[in-house]
């Protein structure tokens, strides 16, 4: 059997794969954006099924074999439970998730974007955070990633879904909710 490894992030997606299996993926702060495969977790009686969910903070253990990382426990460090029954921050974690997900390469660790993401579920966990703010959170995410806010695009709430598509190339669906 493979050594088991540690590690705690927060999970950015989940993907159900083969019946009773689910497939995560989490960013952390020692591994980045990373992919880990949580075979039977989706079963009634699986210990790990709560812990799975998207948007959970969780430790996990997990082994590598043949180039997967096999999730073998899994215990909830938060929730986040001030944040998700209310509709704005809700949507404001989806979309700054969403960017990190989208936005991040494979097992690439960036303490800097870790460090943001930490901050800002900090922010909106003491309090929810005006839209004018949250651009400003945005443009400073979206700085971590080396890039700069699109030109011609104004730092309005309107123009922040079509200007995260265009970084991204992709569609976000958190700013449609």
């Amino acid at each position: 059997m493979s050594r088991l490894k540690k590690g705690r992030g927060i999970i950015l997606r989940k993907l159900i794969s083969k019946p009773g299996d689910v497939g995560l993926v989490v960013y952390s702060k020692e591994m980045g954006k990373i992919f880990l495969l949580a075979k039977g977790a989706q079963k009634i009686a699986g210990r790990r099924l709560s812990a799975t969910d998207s948007l959970n903070i969780i430790d996990f253990l997990y082994s590598e074999r043949e180039n997967f990382k096999y999730m073998h426990e899994a215990s909830i460090v938060s929730v986040l439970e001030s944040i998700k029954p209310t509709y704005g921050k809700r949507q404001k974690l989806l979309m700054v998730l969403e960017m990190v997900d989208k936005l991040s390469p494979i097992e690439q660790k960036d303490e800097a974007v870790y460090a943001f993401v930490v901050s800002f579920l900090q922010k909106l966990v003491s309090g929810d955070l005006l839209k004018e703010e949250f651009i400003v959170q945005m443009e400073a995410l979206i700085n971590c990633f080396g890039y700069s806010w699109p030109k011609n695009f104004t730092k309005t709430w309107p123009e922040l879904g079509r200007a995260m598509e265009t970084l991204t190339e992709r569609r976000i669906y958190a700013y449609e909710l």
